[in-house]
């Protein structure tokens, strides 16, 4: 999930994870208007995600 520099209670703040959406990984903007750092932060979360996948045996 990405979420803005002021998001709304739910997601707290200062955490990648929720109790209330416990399968969900958060990507924070550090500064309005800078997506830039969360969204290579995901684009490393899913590269991560997708060699977990292929190694995996079938």
């Amino acid at each position: 999930m990405l979420l803005d520099v002021n998001p709304h209670w739910v997601w707290l703040v200062d955490r990648r994870d929720n109790p209330w959406y416990p399968s969900a990984t958060l990507h924070r903007q550090p500064r309005f208007g800078e997506w830039e750092p969360a969204l290579a932060e995901l684009a490393r979360d899913l590269d991560a995600l997708a060699a977990r996948h292929a190694a995996a045996p079938r």
